[in-house]
């Protein structure tokens, strides 16, 4: 059976008998048959053609703020320092969990966990 989250060919066509689809995942799919969604914390910049890599759920342009992972699902340590002045007050990390603007105070290390 066809997933309705495959993309349609020129042809109209959408999987092949397997199931597969032809030409990819919509946008905010993955996997063999399109039927599993994006990670909820994938960052959606409006740039990426794809919210997450369509093979394994990678996310594509990164993560929202405050998680951190190839799927985004880990959170960033509560020890971040938030996000400078001027910009969206959250904790931020990189995908490595690192904190991206040091430690709150009395707290040290990459992940601010000493």
């Amino acid at each position: 059976m066809c997933s309705s989250n495959c993309k349609v060919t020129l042809t109209g066509e959408t999987c092949d008998r397997q199931g597969q689809c032809i030409q990819g995942c919509k946008r905010g799919f993955y996997g063999q048959l399109c039927t599993d969604a994006c990670p909820a914390n994938c960052k959606n910049d409006g740039k990426s053609s794809d919210i997450c890599d369509r093979r394994y759920g990678r996310c594509s342009a990164g993560c929202s703020p405050g998680w951190f992972g190839w799927k985004c699902n880990s959170p960033c340590y509560m020890n971040c320092a938030p996000v400078p002045e001027g910009k969206t007050p959250v904790i931020d990390c990189s995908k490595s969990s690192n904190c991206l603007f040091g430690c709150l105070a009395g707290w040290k290390g990459d992940t601010c966990g000493k």
